[in-house]
């Protein structure tokens, strides 16, 4: 009987689009392989390649070995040894990387070559969808927004390639509105009497993006919302890289500016994660930390300079 997927010894992934499960297969084999060649929703079939580097990182994203194998089992029928070999060796990593996000060790370009090219933003798409999270534009990592803007397509086009709806993803979104400071709460108590944690890392990679986002968005920050559920912030961080102290992101900021380097968001991000989030839980959002520093946050983002051109402009 035929499957959805034919792997082969050197690592080819093919997925044959027009299967039952062919959607199912794709977003999976997603997680697990670099995506090659790919010519929109209209491709009869979709080439991976599995290597060393993606299977790492799909140890890193906490993916078993065992349901690995049987997933890949199920849609192909079978598997080259050198493969099983391959998964054996790389799917035991424990680096709790957060799922549907590259790790920086992977993202980094190597000899002058582009990582995120169109088909990398593509993949992004199809594996969040395999994790379960959103694809709408603002829960998208900041170096996969950065770089869509530097793309000639737009994010709708973007997700109408990979063979989605960007009218649906866009209104997952909406969701949050529906949130009030009692449900998050509760929803918060509830995880809690569960045994579970409430960092965000935990409440993103198990299907809690939007609760998460809510907590933020209704509270302030994290903190203050896990705070008014009643737990404390530092326990409930367990599990996570260790949060820096408000004392010390107001240093590291200062410290940023005074040697020169960007203040803006997303280019922090990409190089001093930790230093974000442990900003926007404690001040709610990473540019209140900046003004906490002493700083002008229009400054930082440039806002001023172009408000300063524009009225140049006018005064010509």
């Amino acid at each position: 009987m035929d499957k959805p997927v034919e792997i082969h010894s050197d690592g080819t992934v093919i997925v044959k689009i027009g299967f039952d499960n062919s959607v199912d297969a794709r977003n999976f084999v997603a997680q697990i392989a670099h995506l090659v060649s790919y010519d929109g929703p209209g491709s009869k079939e979709i080439v991976f390649q599995i290597d060393s580097k993606s299977i790492r990182q799909a140890a890193e994203w906490g993916l078993e070995l065992k349901h690995t194998l049987q997933r890949l089992r199920e849609f192909s029928g079978g598997l080259p040894k050198n493969i099983t070999i391959m998964l054996h060796r790389y799917c035991c990593a424990d680096n709790s990387q957060e799922q549907g996000k590259y790790s920086r060790w992977i993202a980094r370009p190597s000899h002058n070559q582009k990582f995120w090219t169109k088909l990398r933003i593509i993949q992004t798409f199809w594996l969040r969808h395999g994790f379960g999270l959103p694809i709408n534009y603002k829960e998208l990592p900041a170096s996969v927004q950065m770089n869509i803007h530097k793309l000639p397509e737009t994010w709708a086009d973007l997700v109408r390639f990979a063979g989605l709806n960007p009218e649906e993803e866009a209104a997952s979104i909406i969701l949050v509105g529906h949130w009030t400071a009692g449900k998050v709460i509760a929803d918060f108590q509830e995880l809690k009497f569960q045994g579970n944690p409430l960092n965000g890392s935990w409440l993103v990679r198990h299907g809690h993006g939007s609760l998460n986002n809510a907590a933020r968005n209704i509270f302030g920050s994290w903190e203050a919302a896990v705070r008014a559920a009643g737990f404390d912030p530092d326990e409930e961080w367990t599990g996570r890289q260790k949060r820096l102290t408000r004392k010390k992101v107001i240093e590291e900021i200062i410290k940023r500016k005074a040697t020169g380097n960007r203040l803006v968001k997303s280019a922090v991000k990409l190089e001093y994660s930790v230093l974000v989030f442990s900003a926007e839980e404690h001040f709610g959002d990473w540019y209140s930390a900046v003004e906490a520093s002493g700083l002008d946050s229009e400054e930082e983002r440039g806002l001023s300079r172009r408000k300063h051109k524009n009225q140049k402009q006018k005064e010509e």
